[in-house]
């Protein structure tokens, strides 16, 4: 693993954030204590596949993904 110094916050959300890190060319996904290291490409399929499933849900729609982050702070973020 590379030291910190390499590494470039990409994106950052209320439940996730991405880093780049320059050394082993590899993604960091912070999800919560979760970390998982991909790559790019490996990124992209995943954006795709949330996307598709998000689309699928009964009454999305573009409003609806807007208002996602407001969504998560009034009801904790989880159906259980």
């Amino acid at each position: 693993m590379h030291n910190s110094a390499k590494r470039r916050i990409l994106s950052s959300g209320l439940v996730a954030e991405v880093e780049h890190c320059a050394g082993c060319e590899i993604m960091h996904l912070h999800i919560g204590a979760f970390t998982l290291r991909m790559k790019a490409a490996a990124l992209h399929d995943l954006r795709d596949t949330l996307s598709h499933a998000l689309a699928a849900l009964p009454g999305h729609d573009c409003e609806t993904a807007m208002h996602a982050g407001a969504d998560l702070r009034s009801s904790g973020g989880s159906c259980h």
